[in-house]
């Protein structure tokens, strides 16, 4: 018998063994590959920079949004793409194995830094924070955010980690618009989901279809809106261009959650008040 044993002669691998990497690293590559390509053919049409000119200020508002939209979507696709072509050469090689799910096949999440589908199809910004970034996002969580529980302020806490995730990524003005407007959507966000839940009575998807169609179309619209104007001040980077970009779309993704939030401030001062009263 041969001293070695030749990959001829082994036995074949199966779906559920951690050998079995190759087809799941395969489409992940494959889908990068493919974001590659649709970026690659559409940021000609859709360059994030257009949004920073005076060609874009000149557009109807409509069309702005649009724009701010798909010009947002084309250019975190180069991201996206990214971080699949490299979690496919992870899968390859075997390091991303993380054990086994609850069917007994093959679990190669653990170096995953986009969920593709659910960050697509998601309706609310704690959706994007769940699936985008994700291996970033845990490290902050872990080793930032945790750290500051002594503040004994949730909030405090999320805002001294996107400050530092802000010094992080370098001293540009863009990054600390984008890592602020994190901070004030999210807070945005949760505020509305709580009054929201309390008028329809429990969750969206706890909602008759014909009520929880149309809302979740325009959840998604308005998540995309206000995800797509902090990424394109992360993208244009510089003060002038921001500026250009946010006179442009008269400041919408600030003025809307901080209108939001100030509207829910005085909506709770009231519904105390009222409480007081009736104790009274």
């Amino acid at each position: 018998p041969p001293l070695l044993l030749l990959p001829s002669s082994s036995p074949p691998s199966l779906p559920h063994s951690p050998s079995f990497s190759t087809f799941a690293g395969v489409k992940r590559l494959l889908l990068g590959t493919t974001l590659s390509v649709l970026y690659a053919s559409l940021n000609n049409y859709y360059p994030i920079e257009f949004l920073a000119t005076k060609g874009f200020a000149d557009e109807m508002y409509i069309r702005k949004l649009w724009l701010v939209f798909i010009s947002g979507k084309v250019v975190l696709w180069r991201y996206i793409a990214v971080w699949l072509i490299a979690e496919g050469s992870c899968i390859v090689t075997g390091i991303s194995y993380n054990g086994e799910t609850k069917e007994g096949e093959a679990d190669w999440s653990g170096l995953t830094n986009i969920k593709l589908f659910d960050f697509e199809t998601c309706i609310t910004l704690q959706g994007v924070v769940d699936s985008f970034n994700i291996n970033t996002n845990s490290w902050m969580a872990l080793y930032v955010y945790k750290r500051l529980k002594w503040l004994g302020s949730k909030e405090l806490s999320l805002a001294l980690t996107l400050v530092f995730i802000s010094l992080w990524h370098g001293i540009w003005p863009g990054y600390y618009f984008n890592f602020s407007l994190e901070f004030i959507d999210l807070t945005a966000e949760r505020t509305f989901h709580h009054r929201a839940k309390k008028l329809l009575g429990g969750e969206l998807s706890d909602t008759p279809a014909v009520v929880r169609v149309p809302l979740s179309l325009i959840a998604y619209c308005l998540k995309n809106l206000i995800l797509m104007y902090p990424t394109t001040l992360f993208m244009l980077l510089s003060w002038t261009q921001c500026y250009a970009f946010m006179k442009a779309v008269y400041f919408y993704g600030h003025i809307v959650p901080l209108a939001w939030i100030a509207l829910h401030q005085l909506l709770s001062w009231l519904e105390r008040r009222r409480k007081r009263q009736k104790l009274e």
